[in-house]
C-alpha cells in the first residue's frame, strides 16, 4: 500500500469525506475492496486528534457528476508520441535481463514439457497403435505449454510493472505460480471475448451463402468467374472484417493481463478495469500503438537486411531472429502505455461500471460458445487428418513393419499324377 494513497484518504477524511463518498471515489480509480477497506481503517487510526479544531473546508459532496467534472480539470494527457517511443525504448534497453531470462525459461520449460508428454504419449500410442492416443499426447503437450507461456509473460510483465519496487525475478516467479488458475481465467476471458469477433463474419457469410443458394434456386445464381470473383471477395472481406473486429476488442480488453500481473485487477475486475483504461481514449491509444508499430515494421526490415548480408541467414530462420530481437521493444511499448493510462484514467461512476461489466460477462459466454466451436472444429480436423495419414502409411491399422519381420504364406505342395 503505497503512502500517497493512505495520505490522501486522511486528506478526505480531515475535510470531511463520508465514507461512502472515498469508497466510490476508489472503487472508481480501480482498487479493490480490500485495499480500500485496508486504507481507510489506517486512515482512521492515523488521523489527526480529534481534540484539535478542524477548520471549516467548503467541499462540494462528491458525486459521480461534480466527480468527472474535477477529474477531468486536474487529469493529465495521455503520454505524447516521441516520449511513448522514447521511453519504450529505454525501458527495453535497461530491462534487457528480465527479457533474456524470459527467453531462456521459455525454452528450457517448452523443451522440457514437449519432450515428456511427446515420449509418453507418443511411445503408448505407437505401443497400442492408436492415432488417438498420440495425438492426445500432443493435445495435453500444447495445453501444457500454453499454460507455462502464460506464466512466463505474467512473470516478465510483473517483472518489468513493478521494477522500481522490491523483488526478484524468482520471487515474481513464485507470486505468479501461486496464482496459475487465477492467471488462466484472466487469459481465458481474455481470449473468449476478443473470440467475438468471428460471429459478424460469420453471419456475412451464412447470408452469403443464403442469398447464393435463393439466386440459384430463381435462376440468377453466379457462375464460372464472376462466382468466382464473388467467393474471393467474401472470402477477403470476411478476414478483413475479423481482422478489424479483432484489433478493437483486443484494444478495450487487452490489458486486462498488465492489470492482473501488476497485482492490482482480478477475473472479472481485471477485463472491466482494462475497458475503462480504453473508454474514452480509443483513437489516441490506436494511434499510439498504429505509429509504433510502423517504426517497428521498418526495424523488421532493417534487421533482417542486416541478418542476410552479414550472416547470411534466410528463411525461417531470419524471421524468428528478426521477432526475437524486436519483441523487447513491443512488450516494453506495452508496459510504457499500461502505465500511462494507469496515470491519466478518469474515474468513472458506480453505474458506468456496473454496465461494462453487464456487458463483459455477456462477451465472456458469447465468446465461449465461439471457443467451444472453435476447439471442436480444430479436434475434427486434426483425427481427420491423423486418420487419413493412418490408412496412407498403415493400411493395416497398424505401423509399417520390416519386409523381414513378414511370415510368408505357406507355398502349396506341387500336385501328384495319378
Amino acid at each position: 500500500m503505497s503512502p500517497e494513497l493512505q495520505q490522501a484518504v486522511q486528506e478526505r477524511v480531515a475535510l470531511g469525506y463520508t465514507k461512502e463518498q472515498i469508497f466510490t471515489e476508489l472503487r472508481a480509480a480501480g482498487y479493490t475492496e480490500d485495499v480500500i477497506e485496508s486504507v481507510y481503517m489506517l486512515s482512521q487510526d492515523d488521523s489527526q486528534n480529534p481534540f484539535e479544531p478542524v477548520e471549516a473546508v467548503n467541499t462540494p459532496p462528491l458525486t459521480p457528476e461534480n466527480q468527472t467534472q474535477q477529474t477531468s480539470q486536474t487529469q493529465q494527457s495521455l503520454i505524447g508520441y516521441g516520449e511513448f517511443v522514447k521511453q519504450s525504448v529505454l525501458l527495453a534497453a535497461s530491462a534487457w535481463s528480465i527479457f533474456l531470462k524470459t527467453l531462456l525459461t521459455t525454452i528450457l520449460v517448452g523443451v522440457a514439457l514437449l519432450l515428456t508428454t511427446g515420449l509418453l504419449f507418443g511411445g503408448i500410442g505407437m505401443l497400442i497403435s492408436s492415432p488417438l492416443v498420440i495425438g492426445a499426447g500432443f493435445a495435453v503437450g500444447y495445453i501444457l505449454y500454453l499454460t507455462m507461456l502464460i506464466v512466463v509473460i505474467g512473470v516478465m510483465l510483473r517483472s518489468l510493472l513493478l521494477r522500481d519496487q522490491p523483488g526478484t525475478y524468482r520471487s515474481h516467479l513464485r507470486w505468479m505460480f501461486g496464482r496459475i488458475w487465477s492467471a488462466l481465467v484472466v487469459s481465458f476471458y481474455q481470449q473468449t471475448i476478443i473470440l467475438n469477433a468471428l460471429y459478424l463474419p460469420i453471419a456475412i457469410g451464412l447470408l452469403a451463402l443464403l442469398t447464393g443458394g435463393a439466386a440459384s434456386i430463381v435462376g440468377m445464381g453466379m457462375s464460372g468467374a464472376g462466382g468466382a470473383l464473388g467467393t474471393a471477395l467474401a472470402f477477403i472481406g470476411g478476414y478483413l472484417l475479423f481482422s478489424i473486429l479483432t484489433i478493437v476488442i483486443s484494444l478495450y480488453v487487452g490489458w486486462s493481463f498488465f492489470s492482473f500481473a501488476q497485482g492490482t485487477h482480478t477475473g472479472i475486475d481485471a477485463v472491466v478495469r482494462s475497458v475503462q483504461l480504453v473508454s474514452g481514449r480509443f483513437w489516441s491509444v490506436l494511434g499510439r500503438l498504429g505509429v509504433f508499430f510502423i517504426i517497428l515494421f521498418v526495424l523488421a526490415f532493417v534487421v533482417s537486411i542486416v541478418l542476410s548480408a552479414l550472416f547470411m541467414v534466410q528463411g525461417e530462420l531470419m524471421s524468428v531472429l528478426t521477432q526475437m530481437l524486436l519483441a523487447p521493444l513491443v512488450i516494453s511499448s506495452g508496459v510504457v502505455l499500461f502505465q500511462s493510462l494507469q496515470a491519466t484514467v478518469t474515474p468513472i461512476s458506480a453505474e458506468r461500471e456496473q454496465t461494462i461489466r453487464t456487458r463483459v460477462k455477456i462477451a465472456v459466454w458469447t465468446g465461449a460458445v465461439a471457443l467451444v466451436a472453435l476447439v471442436a472444429f480444430m479436434i475434427f480436423t486434426f483425427v481427420m487428418l491423423f486418420s487419413l495419414a493412418s490408412s496412407l502409411f498403415m493400411p493395416s491399422g497398424g505401423f509399417v513393419t520390416s519386409p523381414s519381420s513378414i511370415t510368408p504364406p505357406t507355398i502349396p505342395a506341387v500336385p501328384t499324377s495319378r
